[in-house]
């Protein structure tokens, strides 16, 4: 894939200097063609990297309602399944259909949940996952879809 190629060609460079590049993934990047950063960007690479910026729709923002009272449940039974307390964290990301459950259900709160580790290199080639991860990730939705029955 092209994590493992440009890793291959990078190995080289980074050797060069002494060090070894154990993990290396790539993934798709949206940004604006006229910014100021993308431009740095281009500037900074050394030749043999090929930096290809290419328009796309955006998706719209959305941001959950952390405080809400079905977020709260759901934090508490998911802190129960992996036994550590539960984060909420913005990312990069955004998923198109969010916001759009939260125009046509108004008042009614859009949960998405991730399961994934440090190491899963989300959506790159060689995505993984940790099968402890998986299995928690199983017991917290299974635990959370029973406390909403009741």
């Amino acid at each position: 894939g092209l994590s493992a190629s440009l890793r291959q060609g990078m190995t080289e460079g980074f050797a060069d200097f002494g060090v070894s590049l154990e993990t290396f993934y790539v993934q798709s990047v949206n940004f604006p063609q006229d910014d100021p950063a993308v431009k740095a960007l281009r500037d900074a690479l050394p030749a043999w990297v090929e930096l290809r910026a290419e328009p796309e729709d955006a998706a719209s923002p959305w941001e959950a309602d952390a405080d809400h009272p079905l977020m709260r449940l759901a934090a508490e039974t998911m802190s129960g399944a992996y036994g550590k307390e539960t984060v909420f964290a913005g990312c990069g990301a955004s998923i198109p259909l969010a916001k759009l459950f939260g125009e046509l259900l108004p008042g009614t709160p859009v949960l998405l949940t991730g399961v994934e580790d440090p190491l899963s290199a989300v959506h790159a080639p060689d995505e993984s996952l940790e099968l402890a991860d998986f299995f928690s990730g199983a017991k917290a939705e299974t635990a959370l879809f029973g406390r909403l029955s009741d």
